[in-house]
């Protein structure tokens, strides 16, 4: 490496060759490098953006973000019809006496009258089945919960050894969900704070 004196300004040679442009080109190189970097990451940004307003959306449309979201608030009328069991949520795979095939329906009719089928009432830890209540019964909505009184109570004593089994009630209490119609239900298990729970969507109107 040599600095040489010519007609021109003085210049750092290397073997003999001038390498004043190369770092030249080499820094441009490195420029657009970083142009291109700043680039992907602006796409890359807009691409969370977007995503994340669609997580949003779902949310807001009650089709996702864990269990159903609470009733806003309707006219009785929009809650007539037959709901069925559709989801599950939290660990219900480990309660005695649920399984994933049991059916769960409640017709809600406009006359304040009600038909159900299979509903299940649970210990105080939502560790078991102790009932499952069937048959004609009346309702209406209290707050943003269905009210049932069951006219002939005759639970289904599905824990006969649970000390619980006793305390099976013909008034039951149950959570209207959605924002907007069709609307459904929502069967809180054991401690709410846990997301355990049953979803019933309606089915016929």
């Amino acid at each position: 490496m040599t600095w040489t004196r010519g007609q021109y300004s003085t210049r750092l040679s290397l073997g003999g060759k001038a390498v004043l442009g190369e770092g030249c080109l080499a820094s441009c190189d490195s420029f657009r490098r970083t142009l291109v970097f700043w680039e992907l990451s602006g796409k890359l940004l807009e691409m969370r953006k977007s995503l994340f307003a669609a997580f949003i959306a779902a949310c807001l449309l009650n089709t996702g973000c864990g269990r159903p979201h609470p009733w806003l608030g309707a006219k009785e009328t929009a809650l007539i019809g037959t709901y069925k069991k559709a989801k599950s949520y939290g660990g219900t795979n480990s309660i005695k006496g649920l399984s994933d095939d049991t059916d769960i329906q409640i017709a809600l009719k406009d006359d304040h009258t009600a038909i159900i089928l299979g509903l299940p009432e649970f210990d105080g830890f939502g560790d078991q089945v102790i009932c499952k209540l069937s048959g004609p019964a009346r309702w209406a909505s209290s707050g943003r919960e269905i009210a049932l009184h069951f006219d002939k109570f005759q639970p289904q004593i599905v824990s006969p050894q649970s000390p619980g089994a006793r305390q099976c009630y013909d008034d039951v209490s149950i959570e209207i969900t959605g924002r907007f119609s069709p609307y459904g239900l929502y069967i809180t298990i054991g401690d709410p704070d846990t997301g355990t729970g049953i979803e019933l969507r309606r089915v016929s109107h």
